[in-house]
């Protein structure tokens, strides 16, 4: 799947499962990543399940949404690169453990329980970034931008943890809500990627079709988890949104260049 496909089915919060399987085996040798349904992969570096919003911070369209000055975004690339740094150190280190384990004989889920360990104990330091990064911008961009996030997570919001203790969803509310969640992952998962074109327009008109039929899965599963919610509830949702994000902004390859990194560990 193209970067531009990838970006723009999470840019639905639909991306999903078929996220992992556009990144392939992971950095466990191998194995194929699992992942846990409604999860996003974001790729090398970042934490599945969450569109976090230093990788927001990077795209082009979103620092134009909430105007960010040439002075901010130099700020916010300094602090990521220091981030980017100690990644690369810690998936050498990771990559070293991994074949010591191996070597000694684990089994691939003591491997992946150790990836679960290792990705745990390195959030802090991710959090850290991205406080760091928030307090770059002022509130009126801190708001904007958590919107821009819960629009790109879209229905995928609504099955994590934090989200739905916001929202003060009740258990009932949460076991109704899952099935609603992996059914729209599912749809995602069975759209056709692009056909390969000589001259770009039939891939182009298939990219286009995914991403209606991406846009139904959600709209279908807004409307179910919609009658999930009460009043209350879905007004505080709709407020929380904002004004709606111009996701055509995020399906151009104009992201600032980063440094090629190899694959992190995820549980």
């Amino acid at each position: 799947m193209s970067r531009t496909a990838v970006v723009a089915l999470l840019a639905l919060g639909l991306c999903g499962r078929a996220g992992a399987q556009a990144q392939g085996t992971s950095a466990r040798g191998g194995a194929p990543a699992k992942r846990a349904p409604g999860r996003v992969s974001l790729g090398p570096g970042y934490k599945p399940g969450v569109v976090s919003t230093s990788f927001l911070l990077r795209l082009p369209g979103v620092r134009e949404e909430i105007g960010l000055s040439d002075a901010q975004a130099k700020e916010v690339d300094d602090l990521a690169k220091r981030f980017d740094g100690q990644n690369e150190r810690f998936v050498a280190e990771f990559e070293r453990k991994v074949g010591e384990l191996r070597s000694q004989g684990a089994t691939p889920d003591e491997v992946s329980a150790f990836a679960r360990e290792a990705d745990a104990a390195r959030e802090p330091a991710r959090g850290r970034m991205e406080a760091a990064q928030k307090n770059v911008l002022d509130p009126r961009q801190r708001a904007r931008l958590e919107q821009v996030r819960l629009q790109t997570l879209g229905v995928l919001a609504f099955d994590r943890p934090d989200f739905q203790r916001r929202l003060n969803l009740d258990p009932d509310q949460i076991e109704a809500i899952r099935p609603i969640v992996a059914e729209a992952n599912g749809r995602v998962e069975r759209l056709s990627p692009p056909a390969p074109a000589a001259d770009g327009v039939g891939a182009e008109a298939a990219a286009k079709a995914a991403r209606s039929d991406a846009l139904a899965a959600r709209s279908d599963a807004l409307r179910a988890i919609s009658k999930v919610l009460t009043k209350r509830q879905r007004a505080l949702y709709h407020e929380w949104l904002g004004p709606p994000f111009d996701f055509a902004k995020l399906r151009s390859n104009d992201a600032p260049p980063r440094k090629p990194r190899r694959e992190r560990p995820a549980g």
